[in-house]
């Protein structure tokens, strides 16, 4: 026996194959919970669980460390007692009564215990197989002849029936179309800072980042700017510009001068229905649309049907990109380079890595908060940091002048499983390299052979061509008013089934992926009350930056509660300063989701500047962190990991549980 296949054994970790996939198991786990065997229950119970991030894809434990038949005997308990949703209570009763149950809740990491609904996620995951003593957790959803008078109305699956806007035709569009450091946002900022007496512009980013890097951007030559996000705002009485998150475009305000930047996002199964929104709906004498070459067959189109008048600008690199003859391998890292990988576990390795190899590291990943990415990258350029270990977090929204970009894995988890890294995202990672006025040629490379061959084959490709109908779309304001019209007593999870079912097979839009959204709908209409908002309310409020791998769910849930029963509700608090770097990391996403009630319910959350300044406090703590080196910790006892350890559990936490 080799090795690897060794090793494999002593760790418990299943070799490749459908013998010890999840289905399986999971099969086995339903089964002894008298759930029907059913065929697809087992997939979808696992689909369920990887994509909330509690099943992890590629190991033999939960997430969290819970063995797959304690978690589901966990949930089965929670269900069968239908105690309250307060978690000390439940964590209670489950030690008084449910023995087994409680003991794998105390594997949960402590301060995490209660941030995972078990219950609602088992039971949605279940349905419709649950046993019949069971009630489903949500209401059913309505017949197809429910959906009949919304599917019949007029504003159906045409572009000019969802977007009505009387602007089309008299807009003029510039589209600056190129790879990155080329130019493209430089062109759009100097019709921004043009404006004359009167006028107004805005500018839509991708990123919380990239809006505040263009706010003070514009603020440093002079002009009165306001940002406006998601989470925050920072308003000048004086400003005529705005630099906002594309999400909180104001389509009703008239702009001279108005910015769409990476306008190839529309493609984007999550979040391309703010492009189209903003491509169809912006009121703009002159329209900038900035991003890859990708996007010109959609806009030729667009202005086609439209009668908007297209110019398209084809930028190119100030600098030159190019390949390195070889791979560079970790130890071969100068001073300079980025070394990139996907994932924050494989983030905090490597950084511990090339600090024990005695170079001073920064670092950067999506979870953690944009504040301290800033300050990360600060240190990067000041040469704080002699090299950035980041993931694709980095691809865009962040001003970083590295002489090369090495890309250290040639794979990344997309939502479902680990498959190769898109070729696009590649391009974009590897055009980081190389910066006007720093560098006269920027690198690439792959940290093997392997992935040097990944890397140059991407780059000798181009994006694939955009075009309808593989743009997303999200309900526009005219679809749901005549929706309503139709169905008035329609809830917002059947409203968007129905917006499904209207672009099944348009010629012009794809619905966008609405897992969480609906998730998310489940919880609001089965809340008491929740009928009194109106429907824009609703939806509104299903656009609130819930992250389910953060488990806040059951906070979305409170908060929307108190906005129901109209009560306050009072701001959570930062977890201290002996706090792992993950519960500050999802102490901070608390505190934003709060902040983005409060900007639309104020007077429900009114603890505005305690949560400000917690969220501060996060910022602090976890900058404090990084800089002394972030360590992983065993998701059981909390013991730091060895640096290289491939694994979230100690040995010694392993074999106790293999005991």
């Amino acid at each position: 026996m080799g090795s690897k296949s060794r090793r494999r054994k002593q760790r418990g970790q299943p070799k490749q194959g459908p013998t010890t996939s999840w289905n399986g198991a999971i099969s086995i786990a339903l089964a002894q919970l008298g759930f029907a065997a059913q065929s697809g229950v087992a997939k979808r119970v696992a689909d369920a669980l990887i994509q909330r991030g509690i099943l992890a894809a590629e190991g033999p434990f939960i997430e969290k460390n819970i063995p797959l038949c304690d978690l589901i005997h966990t949930a089965w308990d929670m269900r069968l007692a239908n105690k309250s949703h307060e978690p000390d209570q439940q964590y209670r009763m489950l030690l008084s009564h449910h023995p087994r149950s409680a003991q794998a809740l105390e594997r949960l990491q402590r301060d995490g215990r209660h941030r995972i609904d078990i219950k609602a996620l088992l039971q949605e995951a279940s349905m419709p197989s649950a046993p019949l003593s069971c009630k489903p957790p949500y209401p059913p959803i309505v017949g197809q002849q429910a959906f009949a008078p919304i599917l019949n109305i007029a504003a159906g699956r045409h572009w000019d029936h969802l977007f009505p806007n009387p602007q089309l035709g008299a807009r003029q569009l510039e589209a600056y179309l190129g790879p990155t450091n080329s130019g493209k946002t430089y062109q759009a900022l100097q019709a921004l800072k043009a404006l004359k007496p009167g006028e107004h512009g805005v500018y839509l980013a991708p990123l919380r980042l990239l809006a505040i890097e263009v706010c003070e951007e514009l603020r440093s030559q002079g002009v009165a700017v306001s940002l406006v996000t998601g989470e925050e705002r920072d308003l000048d009485p004086q400003a005529r510009v705005v630099c906002s998150t594309i999400e909180m475009l104001d389509s009703d305000q008239h702009y001279a001068v108005a910015v769409i930047d990476e306008m190839q996002m529309v493609a984007d199964e999550q979040r391309g229905w703010a492009w189209t929104q903003a491509l169809f709906e912006l009121s703009a004498d002159r329209l900038f649309v900035l991003g890859s070459p990708a996007v010109e067959p959609l806009l030729t189109a667009f202005a086609k049907i439209t009668g908007d008048t297209l110019t398209v600008h084809h930028t190119k690199r100030f600098t030159q990109l190019a390949m390195t003859p070889q791979a560079i391998s970790p130890k071969a890292l100068k001073p300079g380079s980025i070394f990139v990988v996907f994932s924050r576990n494989s983030v905090i390795r490597w950084g511990e890595y090339f600090r024990q190899s005695g170079h001073s590291v920064a670092q950067i990943y999506g979870a953690m908060p944009p504040e301290v990415r800033r300050e990360e990258a600060r240190r990067f350029r000041a040469g704080e940091a002699a090299i950035l270990v980041a993931t694709d977090a980095v691809a865009m929204g962040l001003n970083l002048p590295a002489h090369t970009v090495v890309i250290g894995e040639g794979e990344k988890y997309n939502g479902r499983i680990s498959a190769a890294v898109p070729k696009p995202l590649i391009r974009q990672i590897a055009g980081r390299a190389g910066r006007y006025g720093h560098h006269d040629v920027g690198h690439a490379a792959g940290a093997d052979a392997a992935i040097h061959r990944q890397i140059q084959k991407a780059l000798n490709k181009t994006d694939s061509a955009i075009n309808f109908p593989t743009i997303f779309a999200a309900p526009t304001r005219t679809w749901i008013d005549r929706a309503m019209d139709a169905a008035p007593d329609i809830g917002v999870h059947d409203l968007l089934v129905a917006w499904q079912k209207t672009l099944k097979g348009s010629d012009w839009f794809t619905c966008m992926d609405l897992t969480e959204t609906l998730d998310k709908a489940h919880i609001l209409d089965t809340l008491a009350g929740s009928h009194r908002l109106s429907m824009a309310e609703r939806l509104q409020i299903l656009t609130a930056p819930v992250d389910v791998r953060a488990g806040q769910m059951q906070h979305f849930r409170r908060m929307v509660a108190a906005i129901l029963e109209q009560r306050p509700h009072h701001s959570p608090a930062c977890s201290g300063t002996r706090a792992q770097t993950e519960e500050l990391e999802s102490d901070y996403k608390h505190l934003s989701l709060y902040c983005w009630f409060h900007y639309r319910y104020p007077q429900f959350f009114p603890e505005i500047h305690r949560a400000t300044a917690e969220r501060e406090r996060c910022v602090q703590q976890l900058i404090v962190q990084i800089r002394q080196g972030l360590k992983r910790h065993c998701r059981s006892c909390g013991k730091a990991l060895p640096a290289q350890s491939a694994y979230g559990i100690c040995e010694r936490c392993y074999r106790s549980q293999r005991e």
